[in-house]
């Protein structure tokens, strides 16, 4: 099991951060703006593949589409990745508001491409636009909201509030 610190990311160990230099301040610590890194207009596209775990399966076998719940959880990470490029090591975000329109029906077995952009950063709270589609057309679009956390005072706080119960 990987130590709590690096537990709140989920991000493949292939995956590294940028160094940054000291005038490089966050808000999740001194109070400043986000990196300088970190702008509006940033994207990021994954391909996703529709499998049988990403399907609905309650209007049985021939109707097998990308599930409305996948389609959000493949935005939400794709906008967890894009920032977590941007982040210390000590930091990782969490989700704070999701919406989707989920518009056309992609059959198992097709890819989607999951397009996010940042569209604000204000202090750690950051928002993006989505776009998902397939290879014929726009399947949703979406946006959602992130902010930026300590992880060190995150886990105080659940251990704090797990005392509670």
């Amino acid at each position: 099991m990987a130590p709590a610190s690096t537990a709140w990311r989920r991000l493949p160990a292939s995956v590294t951060r940028p160094v940054h230099g000291p005038d490089c301040g966050n808000s999740a610590r001194d109070g400043s703006s986000m990196k300088h890194s970190l702008a509006p207009g940033l994207s990021r596209t994954e391909t996703v593949t529709v499998t049988t775990a990403r399907a609905i399966d309650f209007l049985g076998e021939k109707m097998r589409v990308y599930s409305t719940p996948s389609m959000v959880s493949d935005m939400e990470y794709a906008c967890f990745r894009l920032l977590g490029e941007h982040l210390d090591d000590a930091e990782s975000s969490v989700g704070i508001h999701v919406a989707m329109d989920h518009m056309a029906a992609t059959p198992l077995g097709q890819d989607v491409r999951v397009h996010v952009e940042v569209t604000r950063v204000d202090g750690r709270k950051v928002s993006f636009s989505a776009e998902i589609r397939d290879a014929v057309e726009v399947v949703g679009r979406g946006s959602h909201t992130r902010f930026v956390i300590d992880v060190e005072q995150h886990l105080q706080r659940i251990a704090d509030k797990r005392a509670r119960f």
